[in-house]
């Protein structure tokens, strides 16, 4: 685990945290880097390789989602990580949060058009002049665009909360009642870029609302590292 520390003492703060759940702290190691908010989905770097298969790390540009929070501080933090680990790193200049793409793996970006087909963040881009960028720095060449809700929550509502690929073949959303109008239908009839349709799952919301909320919690924004798969599970039985 990777932990971006504001300062010193706040590693130190964090260390005593883990240290009392008894974490294996060789696991675990820091970079000091001011920072504005916490989402490091969003304004942290993408890894990738060049054509020679060399790790190299993209800074795509953040600006806390259409200029609704501070930015100026989480915006470097790829700068600081590629200097960090001494890894090459390319400006891309498109706002690209990492929430609002979704990769299958294999050639398909799944993406919202609220979030980065939004005058807040790329004025005046087209669809076409995006995926442009898509293709040039992460080598797909099939899109799957949703609708999406401009101004729904702060993200401008990002693909990481409605749908995700899980493997080659599957993605994962809500259900198609509680899905944007629409946007089932157009999973359902998505293709990958061979033409083949994928398999869609749909999950339930959480039948408790979060707290001090009117608002149900989504599965749909889990984490799939090498051994684990992380998932809010909103004390929901």
């Amino acid at each position: 685990v990777h932990i971006i520390a504001y300062d010193s003492a706040e590693k130190e703060r964090i260390i005593s945290v883990l240290i009392a759940e008894e974490i294996d702290m060789s696991q675990v190691d820091f970079i000091i880097s001011e920072n504005d908010d916490y989402w490091i989905r969003d304004n942290g770097p993408i890894f990738v390789l060049d054509q020679n298969g060399t790790p190299t790390i993209q800074n795509w540009g953040f600006n806390g989602w259409g200029e609704k929070t501070p930015f100026e501080k989480c915006a470097v933090i790829p700068a600081e990580i590629a200097s960090e680990l001494g890894i090459a790193m390319v400006d891309v200049d498109l706002i690209n949060e990492g929430g609002s793409v979704e990769l299958d793996g294999n050639g398909t970006l799944m993406a919202k058009k609220s979030s980065i087909l939004n005058g807040n963040r790329n004025p005046g881009i087209s669809k076409k002049e995006a995926e442009a960028v898509f293709t040039k720095y992460l080598g797909v060449t099939n899109f799957i665009w949703l609708k999406g809700f401009k101004g729904g929550d702060i993200t401008d509502d990002h693909i990481d909360g409605t749908a995700r690929f899980v493997n080659g073949n599957t993605i994962v959303t809500l259900r198609e009642e509680d899905a944007y109008p629409g946007e089932y239908k157009v999973l359902e009839n998505a293709t990958n870029k061979n033409g083949e349709s994928y398999e869609v799952v749909g999950l339930p919301f959480s039948q408790n609302k979060l707290p001090g909320s009117e608002e149900k919690g989504i599965y749909v924004n889990f984490y799939i590292g090498n051994e684990v798969v992380l998932v809010p599970n909103f004390d929901d039985p």
